[in-house]
């Protein structure tokens, strides 16, 4: 990892093109999206499907997280947001399905 200052763009983006697989940061994601999942009230999720409610996760890193909660609230729109361009190119081509946007 470089000497970037750390939550820069530049440290998330050698973060996230170097080491973030590697160090289990998928997996990490995901847990916290499953995490998330349970801790919601049935009536949002009921809601969020039936009205097509969107969603927004931002800071969604590589999207596996988003991804966790957008296959639970089928019917919902769901944007990933990160500063990361590295994460967000990644997270666009594995989950197309879904919207994400760098900023």
């Amino acid at each position: 990892m470089s000497d970037d200052v750390i939550n820069s763009k530049s440290y998330w983006n050698g973060r996230f093109g170097e080491d973030w697989e590697d160090l289990g940061g998928r997996e990490q994601s995901r847990f916290f999206g499953a995490l998330a999942v349970q801790m919601l009230p049935a009536w949002l999720v009921r809601a969020s499907s039936q009205r097509r409610l969107t969603w927004c996760d931002w800071g969604c890193a590589l999207g596996d997280g988003t991804q966790e909660v957008a296959q639970s609230i089928p019917g919902a729109m769901f944007t990933g947001v990160d500063f990361s361009a590295v994460a967000i190119a990644d997270a666009k081509q594995r989950f197309p399905g879904l919207s994400f946007i760098s900023d």
